[in-house]
């Protein structure tokens, strides 16, 4: 599998997997937080699991994306010194 591929699965499942437990847990201890009165609606909950899973994978995703720009950015570096080494670079 690329890379690319399995770093965004990757990221994006275990971002929607803490959702969905954000989620079930919200639902366990607060069920009228989630709008759910003395039962639980199967339908209702699914699609909160969803909504929750969703928002926490894309933030996951995004999240993993600035790290890894960060680690490629040298801390040694300004904005003028970076530019006078890319163009001596260049030569």
């Amino acid at each position: 599998m690329p890379t690319l591929i399995r770093f965004v699965i990757l990221n994006v499942g275990v971002g929607f997997l803490l959702g969905a437990a954000t989620a079930a847990s919200i639902a366990i201890v607060a069920p009228g937080a989630l709008g759910h009165g003395e039962g639980l609606d199967p339908l209702a909950f699914g699609l909160q699991i969803y909504a929750f899973g969703a928002s926490f994978g894309l933030g996951a995703l995004a999240t993993a994306l600035i790290m890894i720009a960060e680690d490629l950015v040298d801390p040694k570096c300004d904005r003028r010194n970076c530019e006078a080494t890319l163009a001596r670079d260049d030569r």
